[in-house]
């Protein structure tokens, strides 16, 4: 079977799209990866077959472009499904699936449904959600997956391994400071800016993302005598999950789902200009149900100080982990193939 996956953006939406795309492949199924401005994404595999097609959220002419051009990928390469990842990305790939009669599945990655995805869901096979709080948005044909459960099924460092990975003090506090893959850098200031102020020794892995210079951001925590790891990204998250005591991040959807599958306190600063706020619902979400962490929004910036001391209590983080494994022991999982059986 050949499987073309609907996807671009960012990490939000390539991360889920990659984890399924991995299970898919492993059962069989031959996959493409096709979306708008595809060779310009900086988290793709390519490993996997992958056609980049024109578009825009604004431009008609570059959307029919890209209509077109996926009309004619989808034929040649004969796909028989299709699954889309939301944003404006997936958009002309899922019109020529509709013009072409193709079935095809979306994924939801947000706890607030996009508006590509709200559009296709009446025409979809299926509707595949990271939140079952999400299908009130879908009709009656969504199921909840759980898409982190095979990525990290076998890298569970333990403390001392992913202490040894950073050169870091086992027993000393740390915090995971994270941007998301655009980065943030209002979350990157607050923290240089408190770190040398907080009432317990701390050290700090810090994901800029896009946004921030590496040399630069660990200047300043030497020049704080703060031992501290600065990255762009990391490939290898499971350890800064693994050593972190709390984690100071954005709340994309693909943030959410890896502090839960980690059980992993935050607090989550949302981005201020997403699109219908997702991020702030997402936030908000791992606040009152998760029941892991707090959300502060960027003009509440004054409370973040008092917030990250209190995280630093032991006692604290303790019944935030617990209530997270709580939530997380209500998940289910199943097999992405069965979508299309």
């Amino acid at each position: 079977m050949r499987i073309a996956l609907a996807v671009g953006g960012t990490g939000g939406h390539i991360l889920p799209a990659l984890e399924i795309a991995k299970r898919l492949q492993n059962e069989g199924a031959e996959i493409h990866l096709i979306g708008v401005y595809l060779d310009k994404n900086p988290h793709l595999d390519r490993t996997f077959l992958c056609k980049s097609v024109d578009g825009s959220n604004r431009c008609v002419m570059r959307i029919s472009k890209g209509i077109w051009q996926s009309i004619r990928y989808l034929r040649k390469n004969k796909i028989d499904k299709i699954i889309g990842f939301g944003s404006y990305h997936s958009f002309p790939v899922l019109v020529a699936a509709l013009l072409l009669k193709k079935p095809y599945m979306l994924f939801e990655a947000n706890l607030y449904p996009g508006k590509v995805n709200r559009i296709f869901a009446r025409w979809a096979k299926w509707v595949a959600v990271q939140f079952s709080e999400a299908l009130a948005y879908f009709p009656s044909n969504g199921k909840t997956i759980n898409f982190l459960s095979q990525r990290f099924a076998f890298v569970s460092p333990s403390l001392q391994e992913a202490a040894n990975y950073y050169d870091f003090d086992p027993l000393c506090k740390t915090i995971l400071v994270m941007g998301g893959s655009l980065g943030a850098k209002s979350i990157n200031e607050k923290m240089l800016e408190m770190a040398q102020k907080l009432s317990s020794p701390i050290q700090v892995i810090h994901i800029l993302g896009k946004q921030g210079e590496i040399e630069e951001v660990k200047k300043r925590y030497d020049a704080l005598n703060i031992k501290s790891v600065v990255k762009r990204f990391e490939d290898n998250m499971q350890h800064a999950y693994a050593i972190s005591s709390f984690s100071l991040a954005r709340a994309g959807a693909a943030t959410i789902a890896e502090l839960i599958h980690f059980e992993l306190p935050a607090i989550l600063i949302p981005y201020p200009f997403a699109k219908d706020r997702h991020q702030l619902k997402n936030a908000i979400y791992f606040e009152d149900q998760v029941k892991g962490g707090v959300c502060i929004e960027e003009k509440d910036f004054s409370e973040l100080f008092t917030m990250l001391n209190t995280f630093l209590d032991e006692k604290f983080l303790e019944s935030k982990k617990s209530d997270i494994n709580l939530y997380k022991s209500s998940l289910s999982d199943f097999s992405i193939a069965e979508i299309f059986s």
